[in-house]
């Protein structure tokens, strides 16, 4: 018969503690509730490591002002096992830190920084995820998820949540997921949900600012706002991709992924080169070889910065005219920039699509700019194709006011029904 166990204290471990009351939790089949004891308010610090989630639980807080988990910049706070269910609603996961490596057998990797969810099914609900981080120390391959990683056949559904400088930072071949890395045949359905100040970095190649999508995974995500995240790549090598976002096939599972986003703004995130010397792509979304589905969306001043940059808003890349498949319907693109370094490329100031389909319906493209910097080149203010765009009447007409520093100031290729 299910419970309710009932926290009493702020220590991390002891009679009336939380981890008490999880350990209870997992020796029973049925789906425990914790709550906390009235007036109960402060900060559980976990000094003596992650909590393991191994059967189903619910974990009803008294409000993300009032509780806080924190991972004391040291470890985890929650580690999912395949087939668990943790569902977290009303506190704040804060300052949680993963640096150990998972070997993978064909890669090593560093993942999630407050909750690693392995197989298991996680629901977030009215949770603050806040300063957490993955760092990698050992070497990794690959390091993603700086708050949440979903893997290996995962389920993740956030609602009315708030993750805010959350970072993943990293490895030899690449980064994902300043805030959430969805990956290996996972599913992470979003709603209503805010990434403020999000960054992956230091990786090979970052990508996905806020969230990465990665090895035929899907994400579904509706009415969110991201403002201000980040890929940025600090050496001469490291490229950033995807400043909220980036969808593209995984190592594991090497598949495309689905993205699907409706009612979202995108404001001021940045796929970003400190040094000049990269590429960078995508200000606030990638979309690598995968699917991209995009309506009713805003994007406004999201930058693309690099020594060849492209797509301020969007970039979308591929092997061939079948995928990536990005499709925009009723959106705004708006102060978008592709700004390149010295002697480099700008290439579509909102929206850069090579050698894969992209459709657009009744969008608006305008006052975006495409800067090639001294001595270097830009093209496609708007729009710069190189595969197969095609755009209804009422696209074409609201593509307007554009500028390029070379010349093709609205578009550069061709656009056709």
């Amino acid at each position: 018969m299910a419970r309710t166990i009932t926290v009493t204290n702020l220590a991390d471990s002891g009679q009336g503690s939380l981890r008490a009351a999880i350990t209870s939790a997992n020796e029973e089949a049925q789906a425990d509730t914790i709550r906390f004891k009235k007036h109960l308010s402060g900060t559980i610090i976990f000094t003596n490591g992650p909590m393991e989630i191994t059967s189903e639980l619910i974990i009803d807080g008294p409000g993300a002002s009032r509780m806080t988990f924190s991972g004391n910049n040291t470890h985890r706070v929650f580690n999912l096992v395949p087939k668990s269910s943790l569902s977290v609603n009303n506190v704040t996961i804060a300052d949680g830190c993963n640096k150990r490596q998972d070997d993978l057998t064909t890669i090593t990797v560093t993942r999630g920084g407050a909750i690693l969810n392995d197989g298991g099914t996680l629901r977030l609900m009215r949770v603050t995820m806040r300063n957490n981080r993955t760092m990698d120390i050992e070497g990794s391959d690959v390091v993603g998820g700086g708050a949440v990683v979903n893997s290996g056949f995962a389920t993740l559904v956030a609602s009315h949540c708030l993750f805010v400088d959350n970072v993943a930072s990293g490895g030899r071949r690449y980064a994902f997921g300043g805030a959430i890395g969805n990956v290996t045949d996972s599913v992470a359905m979003i709603d209503n949900c805010t990434f403020i100040g999000n960054e992956v970095a230091a990786g090979g190649t970052n990508y996905g600012g806020a969230i990465g999508n990665f090895g035929r995974s899907q994400l579904d995500i509706i009415k969110c706002v991201f403002d201000d995240n980040t890929a940025r790549g600090s050496g001469a090598n490291e490229k950033a991709f995807g400043g909220a976002i980036a969808t593209r096939p995984g190592t594991v599972d090497s598949t495309g992924s689905v993205t699907e986003i409706d009612s979202c703004r995108f404001r001021g995130n940045r796929a970003l080169s400190t040094t000049g010397e990269a590429n960078a792509g995508g200000g606030a979304l990638f979309n690598e070889r995968s699917t991209l589905l995009v309506e009713w969306n805003s994007f406004l001043r999201n930058e693309a910065v690099g020594r060849n940059a492209s797509g301020g808003a969007i970039m979308a890349t591929g092997v061939d005219n079948d995928t990536p498949l990005t499709q925009i319907n009723r959106c705004q693109f708006t102060g978008n920039i592709a700004e390149a370094g010295t002697g480099g490329l700008a290439a579509g100031g909102a929206l850069h699509n090579t050698f894969g389909l992209m459709g657009l319906t009744q969008t608006t493209i305008d006052e975006n700019l495409a800067d090639g910097g001294a001595n270097g080149r830009g093209l496609g203010g708007g729009l710069y194709n190189l595969g197969i765009v095609t755009a209804d009447q009422k696209t074409k007409r609201r593509i307007v006011d554009n500028w390029a520093s070379t010349y093709f100031n609205d578009v550069f290729g061709l656009v056709m029904e």
